[in-house]
């Protein structure tokens, strides 16, 4: 293949954004040699991706060996991990280039095949700061036969240099009939190597994008057979890139000898302790003609599936405890390793979690775990965030302050290292006792008068309240205030108040009720003012009430006065009573009526205001003109003469059984002892003797007889 060179621009490679499909050299050319031979390989390429697949070469047999180059461009120093099977020989990085600051680095693995190998084989590499055309990579696999299994690596070396000539150091007393694998990877876009005539390409190769345009990074390898033994010397090819990075690998193989050689251990198995859910990892290492078969053993028994160099365990349990022994063989013969006790632990465990407490101010406290484990077990409580206590399963406070009060945990740790237990977070109710802030307070008060005592006290909720007088509870009384709508004198007396929680009791200070009498006022009306002499008596009411604040119904007698004389007395009901006189207790004329009231045993006494009672004398008649009227005549003058007459005053004739008559334009003189009117006797009026009456505003009344109707 002609060499393919791009130009550079102030010193930077030409790189275009395409996606490359690899077209490899790979030389299917079976070169033989007297040992060793190389005999086929693949290779394949990875754009901007965390990794890079490799198929496996053709014609892959038992103990060949797989050497696979690994040659990457990025923005820094990188690391690559393949698979679990292969192992690393040799990684190299070079850079930065003086362009654009990217880095060229290159990893050697190899494996010994196995009887049914299989590919593809997936590399993961780290990649480093991204910038421009970086995170690219390019890889092959090479394969080759006549390698001693058991030790198909000699030797490596490694340089790097940014020259037009990459150079391998040489490796010292190489064996004869050896095989020498010189690989070279270049930040640079070229097909252009060439190397000594001594050496035989296995490829040479460019990344390209879209699968046309070249790309970086390029790389080659090339192998040739190593005849006496010695010191190599230098292996080296050329490139049209001076001044780009570079670096080239030189990796001697080792002749199969062919003498088949029994296994023998080189590093035991070591015991292991371990927890319960952690995984545990035995190997041996040993060597021998390959392939080398494993099959590990537990108390003498085989394990299913245990037939790698190591063996897992991901997650370890009690009765995976026991001696563990690995049986080594090869068609030569086998051995036996050490036996390798395994011991598990049990990391603590709760079985009794703690529980939340509440305690009263003073009190002590005690939060308790129980916990099981493999190993002493520790404790460290917590309060919140901070440590509290000493190394025990219990945590007392003695005695408790508001302080002590939120969230207490503990962790529970073993001399084992396994994982440590932790527990549920519990609370501490720190509550306090009452206490009183406000006493009730004495007070004085009337009788019927409304009275409160209360009370403020402080405390963990609920509070209970019990209201007592001369130390005996009152029922119903349970609240922070004991109210009496209406005291009587037996209400007197000392008050107090207890109040309580779950953490105690207080009793406040005695508060002292006095209960005086009520004031009264008492009031007096008639039924009749002015009243008729020897007629018309009025009738007296007395009310007596409380004067607030005072309450309640005042009882007893009251006494009845005209001035300083007594009239009578009578008992009062619902506060009230009447009085009546006789008509002629009081004369004619003017009264002072009161009304005295002594007070009883709740309520003072009280007199009431002056009534000022009127007593009138009743109507008299003396004579009267004429003596007689003819029935259906004319209206006529009646005159009647007497005394105490009052205007608005009545005249009429009257007659038991009929019809009474009228007068009318009754007229009183200004001495009130005459009436002049006018009468007119009906036609329908029986005759006979009539009663002629006169009648005041006021009720009296005077009736005389001697009028006859003709």
């Amino acid at each position: 293949m002609s060499p393919i060179n791009l130009p550079f621009i102030k010193g930077i490679p030409f790189k275009i954004l395409i996606v490359g499909i690899l077209l490899a050299m790979c030389l299917l050319s079976n070169v033989v040699s007297a040992e060793i031979a190389y005999q086929s390989c693949n290779i394949s390429e990875s754009d901007r991706k965390p990794n890079i697949s490799i198929p496996m070469p053709s014609g892959v047999a038992q103990n060949d060996l797989l050497l696979a180059q690994i040659t990457y461009n990025v923005g820094n120093v990188v690391n690559t991990t393949g698979p679990s099977d292969w192992t690393l020989v040799i990684r190299t990085n070079n850079g930065p280039n003086p362009w654009d600051g990217q880095y060229i680095g290159q990893a050697i693995y190899y494996k010994v095949a196995n009887a049914s190998e299989s590919g593809p084989y997936v590399w993961n590499i780290s990649w480093g700061p991204v910038t421009g055309y970086s995170q690219t990579a390019i890889g092959g696999i090479m394969r080759f036969s006549g390698v001693d299994p058991a030790t198909p690596i000699f030797g490596y070396s490694g340089g790097i240099g940014n020259s037009s000539n990459l150079t391998a150091p040489g490796i010292n007393n190489v064996p004869e009939n050896s095989m020498l694998v010189a690989c070279f990877g270049l930040d640079g876009s070229t097909y252009n190597f060439a190397v000594p005539t001594n050496m035989t390409w296995i490829y040479r190769d460019v990344f390209k994008r879209f699968g046309t345009t070249p790309v970086v990074p390029s790389f080659a390898a090339a192998w040739e057979l190593y005849g006496p033994g010695g010191t190599t010397g230098v292996r080296y090819s050329s490139n049209s890139f001076s001044g780009a990075p570079w670096v080239a690998q030189l990796v001697a193989l080792q002749p199969d000898s062919g003498v088949c050689t029994a296994p023998s251990i080189t590093t035991q198995p070591t015991s292991i302790t371990a927890c319960v859910g952690s995984p545990v990892s035995f190997s041996v290492s040993a060597t021998g003609t390959v392939p080398l078969s494993y099959q590990w053993q537990k108390n003498g028994g085989d394990i299913a599936g245990a037939t790698k160099s190591n063996l897992e365990i991901n997650q370890v349990a009690l009765i995976d405890e026991g001696d563990y022994t690995v049986n080594v063989s090869n068609s030569c013969g086998y051995v036996v390793s050490s036996p390798a006790t395994l011991t598990v632990n049990t990391p603590p465990s709760i079985t009794t979690q703690p529980v939340n407490v509440t305690a009263c101010v003073g009190s002590p406290v005690t939060f308790s775990v129980c916990a099981t484990g493999s190993g002493t077990l520790f404790y460290q409580w917590y309060h919140g965030s901070t440590a509290v206590g000493t190394n025990s399963n219990t945590l007392t406070i003695s005695p408790v302050g508001l302080g002590d009060a939120g969230g207490y945990w503990v962790v529970v740790s073993s001399s084992t290292g396994c994982t440590a237990a932790t527990s549920n977070t519990v609370e501490l109710t720190v509550n306090t006792p009452p206490s009183i802030g406000t006493q009730p307070q004495s007070q004085t008060k009337v009788y019927g008068e409304s009275v409160t005592f209360s009370v403020i006290a402080t405390g963990t909720t609920p509070l209970t309240y019990q209201w007592k007088k001369g130390g005996s509870d009152i029922s119903e009384a349970r609240s922070d205030s004991y109210t009496i709508p209406s005291v009587t004198m037996s209400d007197a007396g000392s008050y107090t108040v207890n109040v309580s929680n779950g953490c105690g009791s207080r009793t406040s200070n005695a508060a002292i009720l006095t209960v005086n009498k009520a004031n009264t006022a008492t009031s007096v009306t008639s039924s009749k003012n002015p009243s008729v002499y020897s007629q018309l008596a009025p009738t007296f009411t007395a009310k007596v009430i409380a004067v607030p604040p005072g309450g309640g119904t005042p009882t007893g007698t009251v006494t009845f006065k005209d001035g300083i004389t007594t009239l009578g007395t009578s008992t009062l009901s619902g506060g009230m009573t009447t009085f009546t006189p006789s008509t002629t207790a009081l004369a004619v004329g003017t009264h002072s009526i009161i009304v005295v009231y002594p007070g009883d045993a709740n309520f003072i006494g009280s007199t009431s205001s002056v009534f000022t009672q009127t007593v009138n004398p009743p109507p008299k008649i003396t004579a009267y003109v004429p003596n007689n009227g003819k029935r259906g005549a004319a209206s006529f003058k009646f005159v009647i003469s007497g005394s105490a007459f009052q205007n608005g005053a009545t005249v009429s004739l009257t007659k038991t059984g009929v019809p009474v008559i009228d007068a009318t334009g009754v007229t009183v003189s200004a001495q009130k002892n005459s009436i002049t009117c006018s009468l007119k006797i009906p036609s329908s009026a029986p005759t006979g003797m009539r009663n002629v009456t006169v009648k005041n505003p006021d009720g009296g009344t005077v009736t005389v007889s001697g009028f006859t109707v003709r």
